[in-house]
């Protein structure tokens, strides 16, 4: 029997005409709302593991320092995160997460203190189509025929390469059935562990870490079920899948994947750590992470910001634009080794449901209609970023494939000069465009840094008027109590 976890999400979710949307209390909208036929509302849940809490202590400080503290709230090391001086503690379920939360700060020792929060799914449903994603010659998604050329022009891309077996994906995701025929061969295997003797052979504290961990878990078991593990085994498929000439073919068919599991219904930000230090030890320099909450952690921010690694990352599935007050995180960290990736349909245009936002969503892939792997050796159609951002980690794997030494920062930089303008991108994204991996794999390598194209002062005073009306939440603050 598994080591099933408790503390599964609770998302209320409002089924509105113009789609899904979710807020941190229910509120009763403004007349400027009703007026326009439309009511919005959102729920923004703090949800954490109970009892548990992130802190960092400052130098030459630990638990034992707490004193009082440390007894009151009988604080326990669970976990220590020495890349960051972070530490995972234990507390009495008697004491409030606010009350840890006062004490700790207020005792001058710590750094941060902050809930272990959870971490979801960019919730997808499963909708019917063809693989328009990699090459889109108009054909029919849904009855809706697609606007040609509204694709990633892989097959451009793959007469450089289709991908190298030395480069090795990290997903951080739900797990895997890694028996799927599309990507069986496609998994990352441990050279320096031996499978099913018992013994942690390659001495990294996990005991037959053959294909990676469950961190949910705390096993090595990648794959529990069909229904749980089906996002991650689908976001793989669209990275990695297989060219066999059965089923679907992944974006660099020929890389490796490395499962690193740390949700099923929900995971938290202290799983995420754990799984980017794994990937980090074993020299992983691209990392998809298909997830998100609403609140920032300063844990996961200092630790991604420390890994010399791509992360890419779902901007997320709340009609929200995460420039504002409904920040999706990692996807909204300002951080130079992020790229957040917003979803596109076969049409060009932006799915009511995608965020966005022109600084922290840097561009848009494939997310409407997306055909990849699913568990039981089947297919399906999903919607979501999550699918638009394996899109862009598949495409930087080829770029790694192509030329090894190549730089976290190069490898961003490639793709965002390299994108494809859409018109319905140029208020949503900071480039204006969708992925174009054709374009990226025969561009010229710089070394320049990453930069946002420039914006005139007219366009800037656009932009801030934008945020301030697609944030709900702040138009009802503002009209309430006189904010802004």
């Amino acid at each position: 029997m598994l080591n099933r976890r408790t503390g599964w999400m609770k998302v209320v979710v409002l089924c509105l005409s113009i789609g899904l949307i979710t807020s941190t209390m229910p509120f009763s909208a403004s007349s400027e709302a009703a007026d326009s036929g439309t009511t919005k509302k959102r729920v923004q849940e703090r949800k954490y593991k109970e009892g548990e809490i992130l802190v960092k202590f400052k130098t030459g400080e630990s638990v034992e320092s707490l004193n009082r503290t440390q007894v009151n709230h009988h604080l326990i090391e669970k976990m220590d995160f020495p890349q960051n001086q972070t530490k995972l503690l234990s507390f009495n379920l008697q004491s409030t997460i606010d009350q840890v939360v006062s004490d700790l700060l207020g005792s001058g020792l710590v750094e941060y203190a902050e809930p272990n929060y959870e971490r979801t799914f960019t919730v997808t449903d499963p909708l019917y189509g063809e693989q328009w994603g990699m090459e889109n010659r108009g054909q029919s998604i849904s009855g809706i025929n697609g606007t040609p050329d509204i694709d990633i022009d892989a097959e451009r891309a793959w007469v450089q390469t289709r991908g190298s077996n030395s480069v090795v994906v990290g997903v951080i995701d739900s797990g895997i059935d890694m028996s799927h025929p599309d990507l069986r061969n496609r998994i990352w295997k441990n050279p320096g562990e031996i499978s099913g003797d018992g013994i942690d052979n390659d001495r990294n504290g996990y005991i037959d870490d053959v294909n990676g961990w469950n961190f949910y878990d705390e096993n090595n078991a990648i794959f529990y079920s069909s229904n749980e593990d089906a996002h991650g085994t689908h976001v793989a498929g669209i990275i990695a899948a297989n060219n066999n000439n059965i089923g679907v073919t992944g974006v660099a068919p020929n890389v490796k994947i490395m499962p690193l599991k740390i949700m099923a219904e929900g995971g938290y930000v202290s799983d995420v750590l754990e799984a980017i230090a794994y990937a980090k030890a074993k020299g992983v320099k691209i990392i998809n992470m298909s997830l998100g909450g609403w609140t920032f952690s300063q844990a996961e921010y200092d630790v991604i910001k420390n890994t010399n690694a791509l992360f890419v990352v779902a901007a997320g599935n709340n009609s929200s634009n995460i420039d504002g007050y409904f920040s999706s995180y990692p996807a909204a960290y300002d951080l130079p080794n992020i790229i957040s990736v917003a979803a596109i349909d076969n049409q060009g245009n932006v799915p009511y449901w995608s965020n966005y936002g022109t600084t922290s969503t840097d561009l848009a892939a494939p997310g409407v209609n997306i055909l990849s792997t699913l568990p039981g050796n089947t297919y399906g159609y999903y919607n979501g970023t999550s699918m638009a951002a394996p899109y862009v980690t598949g495409t930087a794997a080829l770029l790694l494939s192509k030329n090894r030494s190549a730089s976290v920062l190069q490898i961003k930089e490639t793709l965002l000069k390299t994108t494809t303008s859409v018109s319905s991108l140029s208020w949503k994204v900071s480039t204006g465009g969708m992925l174009n991996a054709g374009k990226a794999l025969n561009a010229t390598m710089s070394g320049n840094p990453v930069r946002s194209p420039a914006m005139s002062p007219a366009q800037e005073a656009q932009e801030v008027q934008e945020v301030h009306e697609d944030n709900i939440m702040y138009r009802f603050f503002q009209r309430f109590f006189n904010w802004g």
